[in-house]
């Protein structure tokens, strides 16, 4: 059985604002716990800082759950950003924030 995950690689250096969130898709044939390291081909390597499972608000089907996962990685130095990029990871954008309502 093959697991269909997001990794999500972050960014950040001392002085840096903001961290920056880099993703890619990827098949693993195990299910992933924090701790963990990821290898890639072009030599990045990932450490797992959190795994997290998202499960929608309503089923697909009686008794159905479909669930996204997500591994979320330790910080990473920002001068890895430009490899990252070229080696075909996605920079995610910040999520929007939203007022709470009154």
């Amino acid at each position: 059985m093959r697991l269909g995950v997001r990794v999500v690689r972050r960014f950040k250096s001392p002085g840096d604002a903001a961290t920056v969130e880099l993703a890619r898709a990827v098949e693993l044939g195990i299910s992933p716990s924090a701790g963990m390291s990821l290898l890639f081909p072009d030599g990045a390597e990932v450490t797992i800082a959190r795994v997290r499972f998202r499960v929608p608000a309503s089923p697909i089907g009686h008794g159905v759950q479909p669930v996204e996962v997500e591994l979320i990685g330790c910080h990473e130095p920002s001068t890895r950003i430009e490899a990252a990029l070229a080696a075909g990871w996605t920079r995610l954008e910040p999520a929007a924030v939203t007022a709470a309502p009154s």
